[in-house]
């Protein structure tokens, strides 16, 4: 039997979903591994086969980076990883199964606002790519305080953060919309997987987008 979330017990009414992009509706899981592994060889550190990588991966590339031994600014870093990124040939991200038809049925009730620590061209181009730009009201790619960047959204749309949420697969995900007041959802496709993400006590845990809609459906259609 599905056990009931702290969402669906104190059962909000949802007037904005923002969520992540990479691991949540993108699986861009092995070019990013890819592009990654390039930016260690190049600075002379130890490799990770994808399976060591991806439990120790971070809310953005240079907290990676850091994490390895490499220094730098952030901008300097960022701008290493989206060369190595743009670099990667025949291993295109693709959208989960479930994401076109999931955001289509949500951006029927709610606006959906992407917020993402990937680079705001790529998040665009794979957004159009996959059919999906016309479902979503604004991208924001990028980002490096994604709690900041929620609460701003919430302000912009003039939406209490008690009546938002935001859907990411990382534990940073939990952790930043935690900080920013809105109710969070980890979804098992991406990076983390659902130990790791019930460490960080979402309110809501998925095991896959069709199941966040079908369980924010009553959220949505609520009136008050």
């Amino acid at each position: 039997m599905q056990k009931t979330s702290r969402l669906e017990t104190e059962s909000p009414r949802i007037r904005l979903v923002t969520l992540d992009w990479s691991g949540t509706v993108s699986d861009d899981r092995n070019p990013v591994w890819m592009a990654n592994m390039a930016v260690l060889r190049d600075h002379q550190k130890p490799v990770l086969s994808f399976e060591e990588w991806l439990p120790n991966t971070f809310i953005n590339p240079m907290e990676f980076y850091r994490s390895r031994g490499i220094s730098g600014s952030d901008d300097e870093l960022f701008r290493k990883y989206k060369r190595a990124y743009d670099s990667i040939e025949g291993n295109a991200p693709k959208a989960y199964a479930d994401a076109k038809e999931v955001l289509k049925f949500m951006a029927e009730f709610v606006p959906l606002i992407v917020i993402s620590s990937h680079p705001e061209d790529h998040l665009l181009k794979e957004a159009s790519g996959y059919g999906m730009s016309n479902h979503i009201k604004e991208f924001k790619g990028g980002v490096r305080n994604k709690a900041a960047t929620i609460a701003g959204v919430c302000a912009n749309f003039k939406i209490k953060p008690q009546n938002a949420i935001y859907v990411g697969d990382m534990t940073f995900d939990i952790l930043a919309g935690k900080e920013a007041g809105v109710w969070s959802v980890a979804i098992t496709t991406g990076y983390h997987q659902e130990d790791k993400l019930s460490t960080a006590e979402p309110d809501l845990l998925v095991n896959s987008l069709a199941e966040l809609g079908g369980r924010l459906l009553p959220l949505l259609r609520k009136q008050a």
